[in-house]
Formats: C-alpha cells, sequence, structure tokens
C-alpha cells in the first residue's frame, strides 16, 4: 500500500469551554493542520476522562 503526505481526517470529541462535548475534525491540507468544529456530541462524561452514550433523545435543532 502507498502512502502519501496527506493523513487520514480524525474525528474527536472535545469539551467546550463551558463542558459541553462536542465533534471536532482535523485533517491536513497543502501540509497545514485544519481544525473545524463539526456540532455538538450527545454524550456524558464517564468519569475516567473519557465518553458516554447520553440517554434519551437529542433536542431539536
Amino acid at each position: 500500500m502507498a502512502r502519501t503526505s496527506e493523513t487520514a481526517p480524525v474525528v474527536t470529541v472535545r469539551a467546550g469551554k463551558d463542558g459541553t462535548p462536542y465533534y471536532e475534525a482535523k485533517w491536513r491540507h497543502d501540509g497545514r493542520q485544519v481544525k473545524r468544529r463539526l456540532g455538538r456530541a450527545w454524550l456524558d462524561p464517564d468519569g475516567q476522562g473519557g465518553w458516554r452514550k447520553r440517554r434519551g433523545r437529542t433536542p431539536e435543532g
């Protein structure tokens, strides 16, 4: 398999300043790292530094 200088994009979960989790995408374009916030994540902290699915339906919007 051939490797290129471009790496695969990554989607991570990060906490905002108020602790609200959101999805963030990271990738490289022309040798520069690009990060974009994708939207809120319907998750709760698990108490061990990770995340777990939140129960119930997501709110409208």
